[in-house]
């Protein structure tokens, strides 16, 4: 693959300023280092091909906007999530570290999602999340705290990894269009080094989880300050498949509320969970 020439693609956070010609390392560099160094290689990726390194996932980005994530996201929880990687725990380091943690969670895994992330090697490359709003990816570079809507868990992989997940409850993801909105709901299920984290976007509409009950996952996002992260639960497999794309569902606008509508929940099509549900915007419609 020919070189990308970075510094004459604009910002893909700011969409203003001309990137840098080494863009982003949405997989930083420290966790480069620290879980896939040049003398531990070659790496094999899919489709058994194999690379002297691990090959780097850039995304385009401004001097300013990549001060702004290193300040913002990976001096403060750098480190501890690099802990969280290789031992799934960090209590001893406080509840501060916890938030700092739970943030660069967010970030990296989203970026991993953007559409103008460029990965290398990797084919196919993990679905990017294309039809949701600007902000879902700009407020890692702005003064605004994660969109609500952005939900987070993850839990350790076991040595012995399994995949099979045609018995796993599954939730589906819908397509919910309203009068003035639209929203494709999306999911990332994306392991690093033997840690598992999904993210989900799900505007409006809340997820019950099960596995935070049961302690099979540790939900990473949404969060308050100062809460610990407890130790990430340590299992063969995922607790959920996350299916998509779903139905696509017609709602009036005052429904899409998290406190308005039941939950998505395992094993549930969302078109039950608002069937019958009707205000004086009309009734819900499946189409």
């Amino acid at each position: 693959m020919a070189t990308r020439n970075r510094n004459e693609e604009t910002c893909a956070l700011c969409n203003e300023n001309p990137s840098t010609p080494e863009g982003e390392h949405v997989i930083p560099k420290r966790l480069l280092r620290a879980f896939f160094p040049a003398t531990s290689g070659p790496f094999e990726i899919q489709g058994g091909r194999t690379y002297p390194e691990f090959q780097a996932i850039k995304l385009a980005c401004c001097l300013r906007c990549n001060g702004i994530l290193n300040q913002r996201f990976e001096n403060p929880g750098g480190d501890p999530a690099i802990r969280l990687l290789e031992h799934g725990d960090i209590t001893e380091l406080g509840q501060n570290r916890s938030y700092s943690t739970r943030l660069w969670i967010l970030k990296t895994w989203l970026l991993l999602a953007h559409p103008r992330t460029e990965y290398k090697v990797l084919d196919p490359r993990p679905p990017a999340w294309t039809h949701v709003p600007e902000e879902v990816f700009n407020w890692t570079v702005t003064d605004a705290g994660p969109p609500t809507g952005l939900s987070a868990w993850a839990f350790k992989h076991t040595p012995n990894v399994r995949t099979d997940s045609e018995d796993l409850p599954r939730i589906v993801l819908p397509e919910v269009a309203t009068e003035s909105s639209h929203h494709t709901f999306q999911v990332l299920d994306l392991s690093i080094a033997m840690v598992n984290v999904v993210i989900v976007y799900h505007p409006g509409w809340a997820i019950y989880h099960p596995g935070v009950a049961s302690r099979a996952v540790e939900q990473v996002w949404p969060a308050v300050p100062h809460t610990p992260l407890a130790p990430l639960p340590v299992r063969e497999r995922a607790a959920v498949k996350w299916w998509t794309p779903g139905p696509y569902i017609q709602l009036p606008s005052e429904l899409l509320r998290a406190d308005t509508l039941p939950p998505l929940e395992p094993n549930v099509p969302p078109e039950e969970l608002v069937a019958g549900i009707a205000t004086g915007g009309g009734a819900p419609r499946v189409g």
